[in-house]
């Protein structure tokens, strides 16, 4: 994205279920557009927003969670994944 992102602008994408607006602050998205889910070893990054699985991740690396700073990590992958138009295109908006 060669756009300069202020801090309080939206990344509108289109959904199933018409837009969503993801916030293109990282604490926000974090917060609340963004959930993490456990099951035995594997963790599922999925949307607040729309009906949507971003990530399905197993820890594979001994018989271990990942820590709250790989999650995180994690989540950051996501944000700059979403807001240059992997998960689908769309405009920033103020």
């Amino acid at each position: 994205m060669t756009q300069k992102i202020k801090k309080t602008q939206w990344y509108k994408k289109q959904s199933k279920s018409g837009f969503v607006e993801y916030s293109t602050d990282f604490d926000f998205f974090l917060r609340n557009q963004i959930a993490v889910s456990k099951s035995n070893l594997k963790y599922n990054f999925h949307s607040m927003l729309e009906a949507k699985s971003f990530s399905l991740t197993a820890n594979v690396f001994g018989n271990r969670e990942f820590s709250n700073e790989q999650i995180i990590e994690r989540c950051k992958e996501i944000h700059v994944k979403l807001l240059s138009g992997e998960y689908g295109q769309g405009e920033l908006i103020d």
